[in-house]
């Protein structure tokens, strides 16, 4: 088995607020076992959103240092400010959560392969194991578009179906995990990764320090704000809105706008992720953004995706982090 990880646990008062912002029941009792899993993953997935909106519309966030991804600050983010996060914030309060129930977690790093072919990139997403009685499980809250709802079972060659999302996972030339999700009839790669190397929360901040602040990074340069529903997924990225809805394994645009304004942004953030932001924050970003762009979104992303792997040398990200 790998290597425990040293997760930071939550306070009783800080578990409650949790629940309670993910919509279950503060109150009610859970036990580290199958069914809280599943009901605290898709619970988070469901009720908070990707997004990136504080590398972009934060006028106290200092693009020049990293996200801040404390304990406190994702806490106090994403919980009492009801917002969300990525990978580096959504997977460290969950892990923090279940910990706190009592599981026993295991924090990983992918190396993402969704959106381009050729060799692996370094490990950088941030994901979790959860271990149930000696069984594994992948937990995965921040992966955002094509992410999962719901734990999967580390079953090698299995599919597993979540709604209308169907996974499987298999090993690789390298015998590590890939991660896979049906796609218009194909199985695309999301990621890939080894269960037994674990990592401490310091193995992070070398890649939160480049995603939250080069240049050539998805999230520096796309603003986005995303969540998965049962059937589908809503997406905001940048000035384009679309609803998905996912029937027989299609994918069907139910709802799309393009080129919204400020105002128009800010009522999609309320209406469909919860998010409240004063126009004045985003009039003078949006028009930034390419308009008309011929490029299908989701390709568009795919695209972008791929530049946050792109490989930078440790010891220069190294230095810079800690001069």
């Amino acid at each position: 088995m790998p290597t425990i990880t040293n997760v930071e646990k939550l306070t009783p008062l800080q578990l409650k607020a949790y629940l309670a912002r993910i919509g279950l029941d503060p109150e009610q009792a859970l036990q580290p076992d199958y069914a809280t899993l599943t009901l605290l993953h898709e619970a988070h997935t469901l009720n908070v959103p990707f997004e990136d909106l504080s590398l972009h519309l934060d006028l106290t966030h200092d693009t020049s240092k990293p996200l801040d991804i404390s304990m406190a600050n994702v806490f106090k983010k994403i919980v009492e400010n009801n917002r969300g996060g990525y990978c580096y914030e959504m997977n460290k309060l969950f892990a923090a959560a279940l910990s706190t129930i009592g599981f026993t977690v295991y924090a990983h790093k992918a190396s993402v392969l969704w959106g381009f072919e050729g060799p692996k990139r370094a490990p950088a997403h941030r994901l979790l194991t959860i271990d149930i009685k000696g069984e594994l499980f992948l937990g995965d809250v921040g992966f955002g578009g094509p992410g999962q709802i719901a734990p999967l079972k580390m079953i090698v060659n299995q599919e597993q179906t979540q709604g209308g999302h169907t996974y499987r996972l298999v090993l690789d030339e390298d015998n590590e995990y890939e991660l896979q999700k049906l796609t218009r009839g194909k199985f695309e790669r999301l990621y890939a990764f080894n269960h037994q190397i674990t990592y401490e929360e310091s193995d992070y901040e070398v890649n939160n320090l480049y995603t939250s602040t080069n240049s050539e990074s998805f999230f520096v340069k796309t603003l986005f704000c995303t969540k998965p529903l049962r059937n589908g997924r809503v997406m905001l990225v940048e000035n384009t809105f679309k609803q998905i809805e996912i029937v027989n394994g299609k994918e069907n645009v139910v709802k799309s706008s393009k080129d919204v304004d400020a105002k128009e942004y800010c009522k999609l953030l309320v209406e469909h992720f919860g998010i409240r932001l004063a126009p004045r924050r985003v009039e003078g970003l949006l028009p930034l953004y390419e308009k008309q762009c011929a490029q299908p979104i989701e390709e568009k992303i795919a695209e972008r995706y791929q530049q946050r792997f792109i490989a930078k040398s440790a010891l220069d990200i190294s230095a810079k982090l800690h001069s």
